[in-house]
């Protein structure tokens, strides 16, 4: 019972830093949008169109990765989805074409495709008098992600910054929390365990089925909890992508504090 517990609780630790990293990423764009604009000659309505394009794949994504989770386990889908996030923000780095660019943005914000997985995770480890307690500090902390890229990254990554490798601070962002991603995804796929027991991991897997997903995204419950997710959680992610653009177009500031 003891190592049960310690590994529920190391699960719920490495389902946390992984999704928190996830938006970190994910919105590691927003408190560039201005060097980025000026790089490749964007309007204030083609920033627009990158920030919103942050959450395009995110629903189907989300959809998808629940179920491959029940099927294959989290770690194993977890440490895919932060591999090629990771390699295509290193790649991004890269970028001379805004078209090539926008692509390998879009691709690395897949990462907000995390949560159903962490959420998956944790809910294989904790009973059900646990669990509502778990997955709050797992979406509470993980969240806090996309607020903590707006207010570490410019500091680490600053307007004067001169690396060995790039000028842009931006170039630089994507290239080093890429580089993080990858080694996170190979931190979760090597600690992560799918379930608490062997019996568990197999009745998951037993019951993902395209019947079983047909039948609950058909009820009443999981329809009406969809809509008001998208009022609610829509609302933070254009928030995310936005507001550090909207204080400096709208009041002239770089202060993203604020943002965050």
């Amino acid at each position: 019972m003891g190592l049960i517990r310690m590994t529920k609780w190391r699960t719920l630790v490495l389902a946390t830093v992984g999704f928190n990293f996830s938006f970190l990423i994910w919105f590691s764009f927003a408190p560039f949008t201005g060097p980025m604009a000026d790089e490749f000659g964007l309007s204030l309505a083609e920033i627009g169109v990158l920030a919103s394009a942050a959450i395009w794949l995110a629903p189907f994504g989300r959809i998808l990765t629940g179920w491959l989770s029940d099927k294959f386990g989290a770690p194993a889908v977890f440490a895919i989805v932060l591999t090629y996030v990771g390699v295509f923000s290193i790649a991004s780095a890269f970028a001379q074409s805004y078209a090539v660019f926008f692509v390998e943005r879009l691709i690395v914000a897949t990462a907000g495709i995390t949560f159903v997985i962490g959420i998956q995770h944790v809910s294989e480890w904790f009973d059900e008098e646990q669990l509502g307690t778990a997955e709050g500090i797992y979406a509470g902390i993980g969240n806090a992600g996309a607020a903590g890229g707006a207010l570490v990254l410019p500091r680490v990554f600053g307007s004067g910054w001169s690396g060995p490798l790039f000028d842009a601070n931006w170039r630089a962002a994507f290239f080093y929390t890429g580089c993080v991603s990858v080694v996170l995804a190979v931190v979760y796929y090597t600690l992560g365990e799918a379930a608490k027991t062997d019996e568990k991991r197999r009745a998951t897997a037993d019951s993902a089925s395209f019947k079983g997903w047909f039948y609950t995204a058909t009820r009443y419950g999981t329809v009406v909890l969809a809509l008001a997710y998208v009022m609610t959680f829509g609302l933070e992610l254009s928030m995310n992508g936005w507001l550090a653009t909207y204080y400096r177009e709208g009041f002239s500031t770089d202060n993203l504090v604020l943002a965050s």
